[in-house]
Parts: C-alpha cells; sequence; structure tokens
C-alpha cells in the first residue's frame, strides 16, 4: 500500500520477510473537510469609511404571523410557509346576490329557497375564513362562548318583553305555514352559522365592520323579499333590525372571537324569533 517504505539490499527471502514485520507502515491520513455554517461568517470590521448597502434580497419570501416577511438568506433558501393569495369575500357576494335574485323567480317554496341560500352563504363563509388563513378562527373556548350567549340575553330579553307579538306576526309572514321544527332548523342553526362564518368571519376580517353590517342587511332583504314585498313595513323592520344585530354581532366578534359571535346571534335568534312563535 501507499507508504510502505522497505530497504533496499542483498537479503535472502525469510530475512527480507522478517524485515518487513519490523518495519514501521504508515498511511497517509486524509485530512478533515471544511466545515461551513449555515449563515455566513461575520466579516472583518472595516477600517475606512463606513458606507451604507443595499440588503440582498431573496426571490422566495415566508410570512410570519406578524405580518412582515421575512428575507433573511437562510428563510428565502428553504421556504417555511407557502404564500397564498387572499381571496376578496366582495365578488363571491356579487356572486351570492346575483343567485338570490335569480331564485326569486324559480319555482321553489319560501323554505327550501331559504334553504338553499343560506347552504351557499355557509359554504363560501367556510372557504373563504378558513382558506385565507384566518388568525381569528380559532377553537372557541368555554369563557367566549358564555361572553356570547351573555351578550345574546342582555340584548333580546327586553325585547322579548316589550315587542313579543311583533316578533312573532312577523315570524309568521317570513315562514308562511312552516313547522316549528322547520323554523328551529332554519333561524337557530343554518342561519346563523351561514352569517357569522361569512360576515364576521371572511368580510370583517378584510372588509371590516360596516361593510359586514351592510352585507348582512342587503342579505336579509334579499332573502326575504318575495314573501314579504306584500308588507314593506315589516319588510323594513327586518333589513334595519338585521343591520342592527350584525353590528352587536361584529362587536362581539372582535372582542371575543367569532365562536361568540356565532354563540351570540343563536341565543338572540331563539329568543326574538322562535320562542314568540313557540310560546303562542
Amino acid at each position: 500500500p501507499p507508504g510502505l517504505q522497505i530497504k533496499a539490499g542483498p537479503l535472502s527471502g525469510s530475512r527480507r520477510l522478517s524485515m518487513l514485520g519490523e518495519e514501521k507502515i504508515t498511511f497517509p491520513i486524509a485530512p478533515s473537510p471544511d466545515i461551513r455554517p449555515f449563515s455566513s461568517p461575520p466579516t472583518a470590521p472595516s477600517t475606512g469609511p463606513a458606507t451604507a448597502t443595499a440588503p440582498q434580497l431573496s426571490p422566495f419570501t415566508t410570512s410570519s404571523t406578524s405580518g412582515v416577511e421575512d428575507t433573511s438568506t437562510d428563510a428565502g433558501r428553504y421556504p417555511q410557509t407557502l404564500m397564498i393569495p387572499r381571496l376578496d369575500p366582495l365578488y363571491p357576494f356579487i356572486l351570492f346576490v346575483a343567485l338570490g335574485l335569480g331564485t326569486i323567480y324559480t319555482r321553489l317554496e319560501a323554505t327550501g329557497r331559504y334553504t338553499l341560500l343560506w347552504t351557499i352563504l355557509l359554504a363560501t363563509g367556510i372557504l373563504l375564513t378558513y382558506a385565507n388563513g384566518n388568525n381569528r378562527a380559532e377553537k372557541p373556548s368555554a369563557n367566549s362562548l358564555l361572553w356570547g350567549v351573555g351578550f345574546g340575553l342582555v340584548f333580546s330579553l327586553p325585547l322579548l318583553i316589550l315587542v313579543s307579538s311583533g316578533l312573532s306576526s312577523m315570524v309568521d309572514i317570513l315562514f308562511p305555514g312552516a313547522l316549528m321544527s322547520t323554523r328551529f332548523q332554519s333561524l337557530v342553526i343554518i342561519a346563523p352559522a351561514a352569517e357569522t362564518l361569512f360576515f364576521r368571519g371572511a368580510v370583517q376580517e378584510h372588509r371590516g365592520i360596516v361593510f359586514g353590517m351592510l352585507g348582512a342587511g342587503i342579505t336579509g332583504l334579499l332573502i326575504y323579499w318575495p314573501v314579504a314585498a306584500a308588507t314593506p313595513g315589516y319588510l323594513a323592520a327586518m333589513g334595519l333590525f338585521t343591520v342592527v344585530l350584525a353590528g352587536i354581532y361584529s362587536f362581539v366578534r372582535m372582542r371575543n372571537g367569532l365562536g361568540a359571535a356565532l354563540a351570540s346571534q343563536i341565543t338572540v335568534n331563539f329568543m326574538l324569533l322562535y320562542l314568540p312563535s313557540l310560546f303562542r
């Protein structure tokens, strides 16, 4: 092998073998590889005047939870988060309004039309709220749910005592001939879930509270227009009522989260839109 040193001379075979055993055989050792850190090594301080240099931006950027883009060398070379463009809820809302206007001229009964529109609004709200990476769409806690129920009770109890008969008449106009079970499913389950996820989840996060309130009022007028067109007083009162309630739900969502806003709307709908008809 390389490095084997044998002395030359007139030696016999046996003497040569014994000398081979006594010789010190050395093998070359390869040098250790150069280990470089991931980050660039610190540069020596310059003795000349300091000059400002422009930062070198990486072709890739990563988004952090604080909303600031990380343009460091390692983060740019190995991106940690895939950036997905946020979807503006204004355009899906315009399509929803167009669809709602189109269903007016169909032969769907009132409850079937309500279910169709609220289901589409619910699916769109789920898509926009969670696909946009909404950080407020967290798992609700028991404390936030209790706050939402508390807000709903504080607002709905006085109205239930004062205008119970008027609320019952309005629900009869909006749900003509519907069973109590159908009213419960529509007013207490489907409508709160759809409106909360779309207006308080997607619209409020992207467009603000005012746009969410106006969108909720337009949706209420659009949904109930065919059955309440003959009674414009009830229709106008319902639209104004929806806008005011949307403002309250938006405040609860901003203060205690999306789960609290959903709990608040479920409580208000149950107290003001379902219980009056049930008691009567």
